[in-house]
């Protein structure tokens, strides 16, 4: 996704110039699965644009049951080659500040 985008984009003639702040902005407020199913460039692009402090890895279960086990979902992100501490972030702190957990 290109963040710089959605700002050219709001401030057009059909956008909406009196945004609060740019949509990048809010943008990266807000957490995501990067659901990139093995693809490298797709979860790196995911990482670029919202950072490793945005990702959650998430496990679409129940639906994703009829095609993998969800061990095998997490274990994507585990093999992509990243630093073990973006790794542990996206996989296990992440989620665990986002929902007030104690870590």
């Amino acid at each position: 996704m290109l963040m710089n985008r959605l700002d050219k984009q709001s401030q057009g003639p059909r956008g909406h110039p009196n945004l609060a702040e740019a949509p990048s902005v809010t943008a990266r407020r807000f957490y995501y699965d990067p659901v990139c199913y093995g693809s490298k460039p797709a979860f790196l692009c995911a990482l670029e644009a919202f950072g490793a402090d945005h990702i959650v890895t998430g496990s679409d279960y129940p639906v994703l049951q009829d095609w993998e086990v969800c061990r095998e979902t997490f274990a994507y992100s585990e093999r992509l080659g990243l630093p073990k501490d973006v790794t542990d972030r996206i996989l296990h702190h992440n989620g665990q500040e986002l929902f007030g957990f104690d870590q």
